[in-house]
């Protein structure tokens, strides 16, 4: 039976509020972003795509740009249990911290 690929490391740990940039904060953006990724085989983010924006692109490329530095996944398997290609849907909520 097919298995999609699974987070091998904490799905929180890949954006926290410390990685709002400087400009992003002085200007008060919030949003939530959509995302769609791109598993290898090897576990790997291969691309990220938003498919629902913040509403910034400052955030939105964030979004991206810090999950395939930092999600790490154990890989989708087929109907044979060998390793593919998969997907992984998600979303992150960017929200300033009080």
């Amino acid at each position: 039976m097919p298995v999609a690929p699974r987070p091998r490391n904490s799905v929180q740990s890949w954006i926290t509020s410390n990685d709002y940039l400087r400009r992003d904060l002085t200007r008060e953006r919030e949003g939530i972003a959509r995302y769609r990724l791109v598993v290898g085989s090897d576990g790997g983010v291969d691309a990220c795509e938003i498919t629902a924006s913040t509403g910034h692109t400052s955030l939105d490329r964030n979004t991206c740009r810090l999950i395939q530095r930092r999600a790490r996944f154990e890989p989708a398997t087929d109907g044979n249990g060998a390793r593919v290609v998969g997907t992984y849907t998600g979303t992150v909520t960017w929200q300033i911290p009080e």
